[in-house]
């Protein structure tokens, strides 16, 4: 999961592993849909490498999104969760959620006394997104 802060002004990076070598990523150009849950029809679109989205090798297996939102005058809802879709001539070769917060990151730590506790039942379910 991402987390993109709202507040930020400039780029934000998301780190990603796609379904393509981060050669071929990084060389191709992609097109890009964000889509707030709830919302399949209003969204935003852009593509890479242009002005103020680019994709760039992480290490060999991932690859990080620069996105610079801000420039661009998009905004994004606070406390709201985004589905992100990547697709290279129509194949779709990237599909991941990103939330996006006022809250620093970097400020929010998990809670070590609290436990998961595994829910008992006898019924799979597959949730396709």
């Amino acid at each position: 999961m991402n987390y993109i802060n709202t507040t930020t002004e400039g780029a934000v990076s998301l780190f990603l592993n796609l379904k393509i070598s981060t050669e071929l990523a990084v060389a191709s150009t992609l097109v890009w849909t964000m889509t707030k849950d709830g919302n399949d029809v209003a969204g935003v679109n852009f593509s890479t490498p242009s002005t103020n989205y680019n994709l760039l090798a992480n290490n060999s297996y991932s690859q990080r999104l620069s996105a610079d939102f801000y420039t661009d005058g998009l905004t994004l809802e606070n406390n709201a969760f985004y589905a992100i879709k990547a697709t290279l001539d129509g194949v779709v070769v990237y599909r991941g959620k990103a939330y996006a917060t006022d809250v620093d990151a970097n400020s929010v730590s998990i809670h070590n006394n609290t436990k998961y506790v595994k829910n008992n039942t006898t019924n799979e379910y597959v949730i396709i997104n």
